[in-house]
């Protein structure tokens, strides 16, 4: 399993959403393993919203997307680190940002 293989499954579409904070559904599809169901359901539930214009452009509320980052990982998305601290680990090797 490749290290992106393993953050597909350990990180909820919702959080991708947060980090990307807007997106095309082809990437969304790329980084999360996501379906077209899941990103129809998270626009049904007010998650996300379409960005004018664009159809297939989606950007996470504003609110929501607070919320996800600033939660703690493990109550809202069942793992144990924030998404944030989670991201700046895959960007660097010691998780330091440097």
């Amino acid at each position: 399993m490749t290290l992106l293989e393993y953050e597909q499954q350990a990180i909820p579409v919702q959080q991708w959403c947060a980090i990307l904070r807007a997106f095309d559904a082809d990437t969304l599809y790329a980084v999360s393993g996501a379906t077209l169901a899941e990103l129809q359901l998270l626009v049904a539930q007010g998650w996300l919203r379409t960005i004018e214009g664009t159809p297939t452009r989606y950007e996470l509320l504003p609110a929501e997307r607070q919320a996800m980052l600033t939660a703690p990982y493990g109550k809202s998305a069942r793992a144990t680190r924030s998404p944030c601290t989670l991201a700046r680990s895959i960007i660097t090797p010691n998780g330091s940002g440097s």
